[in-house]
């Protein structure tokens, strides 16, 4: 597997996620998990 290894995160600027999610829209919303909202 090429991905994270265990035990390791991505960390990601608040402006990254708000462009990627168009500013937290319900549009792109998928649902609600364990730890919040889940977005796509």
């Amino acid at each position: 597997n090429a991905g994270i290894p265990n035990g390791e995160f991505l960390i990601f600027e608040l402006d990254t996620i708000k462009a990627a999610t168009n500013n937290f829209s319900q549009e792109k919303k998928l649902g609600e998990g364990g730890f919040g909202p889940v977005y796509k």
